[in-house]
């Protein structure tokens, strides 16, 4: 909005560590989502109308024991040699803050069921949130995730 006064505006997680927008300690409408890296960092603000989720992830992360722990043996299969396996963890953890429960539910609660698109740009469909997706773009040595309800944002298709 072109009058958006943010002066007083201030961020403040709650209990489950969900983003909440506050002016002058009085609530905003809304959902915000925040997301950084070593590097970067991104935020979306959406009207109560349309909730959402974003999340930046190194296109090169690296875990001790590697990523493909992290998938079950039909989202690796998505993943042909294991390629873009970031993106498709980065795609979760924005359904994740998109249902506003995070990590408090077994990973698996964000499976993904299908995966399309290409090297730059992807579509992650999930198992159980049919009604959600997230469009994953590489920007440079990143991903970044957005999840909405497919009605919400019909230009990503």
């Amino acid at each position: 909005a072109a009058n958006l006064d943010m002066s007083g505006v201030t961020v403040l997680n709650d209990e489950l560590g969900c983003p909440h927008l506050y002016q002058d300690g009085r609530a905003l409408p809304g959902f915000v989502s925040i997301s950084h890296s070593d590097r970067l960092a991104a935020a979306l603000v959406s009207p109560p109308a349309i909730r959402t989720g974003i999340d930046l992830m190194p296109a090169d992360t690296r875990l001790p024991h590697g990523l493909d722990h992290l998938l079950t043996a039909h989202e690796l299969s998505l993943f042909p040699g294991n390629r873009h396996l970031e993106a498709g963890l980065s795609a979760r953890e924005a359904v994740a803050k998109y249902t506003g429960q995070g990590f408090t539910v077994p990973f698996d609660t964000y499976e993904i069921a299908a995966v399309t698109g290409d090297a730059d740009r992807l579509v992650v469909a999930f198992r159980r949130f049919p009604e959600v997706e997230a469009v994953v773009h590489r920007l440079g040595d990143h991903w970044l995730s957005l999840a909405t309800l497919r009605a919400a944002y019909p230009f990503i298709h």
